[in-house]
């Protein structure tokens, strides 16, 4: 890399930390709906299947698509 190129990359990551910075609440925000939203999805996934075999002695497969027996 040649000095005017080395400089303008240190000044533009730089300009990209201070950006993240000015805007940090918001970064944040996104991180925390983000892993709300994944943490949702994975009780879903994982929680209810889990359930519909432990609690109603359903088939955890069959959990999504169709009713269940006691219905």
């Amino acid at each position: 890399m040649h000095r005017d190129e080395l400089s303008r990359t240190r000044e533009t990551t730089g300009d990209v930390w201070k950006t993240l910075w000015s805007v940090r609440l918001s970064l944040l925000a996104l991180i925390l709906v983000v892993g709300a939203v994944q943490i949702a999805n994975y009780a879903w996934n994982a929680g209810l299947p889990n359930l519909a075999n432990g609690v109603f002695k359903e088939n955890s497969t069959w959990m999504y698509g169709s009713p269940p027996s006691w219905a």
